[in-house]
């Protein structure tokens, strides 16, 4: 399994795009997050991220505010960039905070006491969001089960399936209730057989980023969630 960072073709739905204001401005999203909001794994990153897909299916602008192998604590320190006029924020966040839990071979039980101490940094990284832009349209994205993902790949044996499993599905649960307490739309992806296609990730699908199909199924599933729907305050 492929963590860069820590470790070191979908059929799109119609979507229809943001509709403009009076004023003809158009919609400005923010994407919070890892390598995976970044784009590392697609075919050139940044401009082929997930984010940039959603904001090209809805005609918005967007800024990518992805920092590869970043863990939740320092995403947090990109709030400050967010432009004051950001009608929606992409919240992607937990992959290395994940990763970093379930190493070393850690068991399951010490991979979820792992990753539940760092829980706290996603409550203070959605309040930072909510403080800095409280009108924007909040979208919040869970972690795949990386366990189911699988860890055979070329590089040393750091994880196991199970301690994977564990830490993703703890993470999960908490970024649901915490989402929900914000309003945030949620795009869930652990349980979803979906987002499991081979095709759409690297290393024969062990990969956590996406590729390009898998970054275009993301988006679009994006673009769903916020459209027809207006993002213009």
């Amino acid at each position: 399994m492929v963590f860069q960072g820590v470790l070191a073709v979908l059929a799109i739905a119609t979507v229809a795009p943001s509709a403009p204001s009076p004023s003809g401005r158009v919609p400005l999203i923010a994407a919070i997050g890892d390598s995976i909001t970044y784009g590392t794994g697609t075919s050139n990153p940044p401009a082929t991220s997930y984010a940039e897909r959603a904001a090209a299916l809805l005609g918005d602008r967007v800024v990518d505010f992805g920092i590869p192998g970043a863990r939740t604590k320092a995403i947090a320190g990109e709030v400050a960039s967010i432009p004051l006029d950001a009608d929606v924020v992409l919240v992607y966040a937990g992959t290395n905070d994940v990763a970093v839990a379930a190493d070393q071979l850690a068991t399951p039980a010490a991979a979820v006491t792992n990753v539940k101490a760092v829980e706290p940094d996603f409550d203070a990284l959605l309040d930072a969001i909510h403080t800095r832009v409280p009108a924007a349209v909040l979208v919040v994205v869970t972690l795949r089960d990386f366990g189911r993902v699988g860890s055979g790949s070329a590089q040393p044996l750091r994880f196991t399936d199970a301690s994977l499993s564990a830490a993703a599905h703890e993470w999960n649960l908490h970024v649901r209730k915490v989402a929900a307490e914000y309003k945030a739309r949620l795009l869930d992806l652990e349980a979803d057989p979906q987002w499991y296609l081979r095709s759409d990730y690297g290393d024969d699908g062990r990969d956590v980023h996406p590729a390009d199909p898998g970054a275009a199924r993301l988006a679009a599933a994006v673009a769903r969630l916020l459209s027809p729907v207006s993002t213009v305050r």
